[in-house]
C-alpha cells in the first residue's frame, strides 16, 4: 500500500493584490513555507507518492527563480514519486515549465493533455493523469482509462465534480464518469474548499482544497490529505498545514457595550488555530449607543492581529443622554437593562433594534433585521 500525500492549488507566486504591499509579500513567503512543509512531510513519513492535483503555480509562466526552488524541493525527496497535473492557472501552454525537456528530477511525473498512464514499478501501481493545455477545459478529461484490475489505479487531475447536467469550463467530471472509470482513487484539485472523501461506485474521490487560503472567501482550515490507498479502501486523513487562516466576522453590536464587543471579537480570533497570526475582516452592524465604539477602537484593541480590516456599518440611533425622559430614551434604557440581565437572549436585541427604528420613523430591510 503506497503512502500518499495529496495536495492541490498551492498557487505559488500568487500576488495577493487585495492586501497591502508588505502583507501581500509576507503571504507569498507563507506560501513558500507551506510548500516546504509538504516537502518535509513527505520526507518525514517516507511518502511513496506526492499527488499535486493542479495549480501548483499561480501563473502559466512562473518566475524562473520560483520554478527552480520547486524543482530543488522535489529533488530533495527523491524517494517520493511526485505526480503533477497541470491546472487552469498553470496550464501547460508552450512556455510552461511542464514542457521543459530534461528539467524535472527523475522522480517527477507531469501530466499535460489527455488522460495517460505512467507506471511506478516499485509500487506496483498505475498512475493516471490529465492536465490542462488551455486555461479552459470544457470537456471531461476522465475518459475510459483502460485499467489493469490487478493493479492499484490512482488518477490525478484538476477539475470540478458536477451534478446532473451541470456544465463547467474547468474539466467537468460527472459522477457517472467517476463510477465508470473503475479507479481506486481520484485525486482532484480546483475547488479551494476541502471536501470529505466520497465513494462513487468503487472509486474514492478526494479534494483537499487549497494549501493556503487565498482570500476571505476561503475560511476554515487548509492543508493536505495523508494516508495509504489500497484496493477497496484508504486511510486518507486531513492534515492542516496552512500558515495562516482568514476570518470574516460580522457582528451586530445592538445592545453591546464596548468591552463586550471587544471581548467577543478577541474570542473569535483567538479560537482560530494561530490566533492573532491570522487575517481578520470585521464588519460592525446594528445600532450603537457608545460613540467610542468605532473602527479606531476596534483597530487599537486588536493591533496585534497580523492583518485587520474593520468596516463600521452601524447606525448611531441610541440616545446619548441617559437622563432624558423622552419615549426613545426610556425605551432604550429599559431594553438595555433587560439585555444586561439576559445577555444570551437575541430576541431582546432584535426588539431594541426594531423599536428604535420605529421610534426614528425608519423601516429596516430584511437584511438589516437578520444581521
Amino acid at each position: 500500500m503506497p503512502r500518499v500525500v495529496h495536495c492541490a492549488d498551492l498557487h505559488l507566486g500568487a500576488n495577493f493584490s487585495g492586501l497591502p504591499g508588505h502583507i501581500g509579500q509576507r503571504r507569498k513567503q507563507d506560501m513558500m513555507e507551506s510548500f516546504k512543509k509538504i516537502i518535509d512531510l513527505c520526507e518525514k513519513m517516507r511518502a511513496d507518492l506526492l499527488l499535486i492535483a493542479g495549480d501548483l503555480f499561480d501563473d502559466v509562466v512562473p518566475r524562473d527563480e520560483l520554478v527552480e526552488i520547486v524543482r530543488m524541493g522535489f529533488a530533495d525527496i527523491y524517494q517520493t514519486t511526485v505526480v503533477i497535473a497541470a491546472g487552469n492557472h498553470d496550464a501547460a501552454l508552450p512556455d510552461s515549465p511542464y514542457n521543459r525537456k530534461n528539467f524535472w528530477p527523475a522522480n517527477v511525473i507531469t501530466f499535460n493533455g489527455d488522460i495517460k498512464r505512467a507506471s511506478v514499478p516499485l509500487l506496483d501501481c498505475a498512475i493516471w493523469g490529465a492536465g490542462f493545455v488551455n486555461i479552459y477545459q470544457d470537456e471531461c478529461m476522465l475518459k475510459n482509462p483502460k485499467l489493469d484490475d490487478e493493479q492499484l489505479n490512482i488518477c490525478v487531475m484538476h477539475g470540478e465534480l458536477t451534478v446532473g447536467e451541470a456544465r463547467s469550463p474547468y474539466n467537468p467530471i460527472s459522477r457517472d464518469a467517476v463510477s465508470a472509470s473503475g479507479l481506486d482513487y481520484l485525486a482532484l484539485g480546483h475547488i479551494h474548499k476541502r471536501g470529505e472523501i466520497l465513494r462513487i461506485g468503487d472509486t474514492f474521490v478526494g479534494w483537499p482544497g487549497s494549501m493556503e487560503p487565498l482570500g476571505f472567501d476561503e475560511q476554515g482550515e487548509h492543508g493536505v490529505y495523508v494516508g495509504e490507498i489500497y484496493k477497496g479502501g484508504h486511510t486518507m486523513e486531513f492534515v492542516p498545514l496552512a500558515r495562516r487562516l482568514y476570518a470574516d466576522i460580522h457582528l451586530d453590536v445592538t445592545g453591546l457595550a464596548r468591552e463586550e464587543t471587544m471581548h467577543y471579537l478577541k474570542d473569535r480570533i483567538i479560537s482560530l488555530p494561530g490566533g492573532y497570526e491570522n487575517l481578520a475582516k470585521i464588519t460592525l452592524t446594528g445600532l450603537v449607543e457608545d460613540i467610542l465604539l468605532n473602527e479606531d477602537y476596534i483597530a487599537d484593541g486588536l493591533a496585534s492581529v497580523f492583518y485587520l480590516s474593520v468596516r463600521d456599518m452601524t447606525d448611531s440611533e441610541l440616545p446619548t443622554d441617559a437622563k432624558e425622559f423622552d419615549l426613545k430614551s426610556v425605551f432604550a434604557r429599559k431594553m438595555r437593562k433587560l439585555i444586561n440581565e439576559s445577555p444570551g437572549d437575541e430576541s431582546l436585541r432584535l426588539a431594541l433594534k426594531l423599536g428604535l427604528a420605529a421610534l426614528n420613523d425608519r423601516t429596516l430591510s430584511v437584511k438589516e433585521v437578520l444581521t
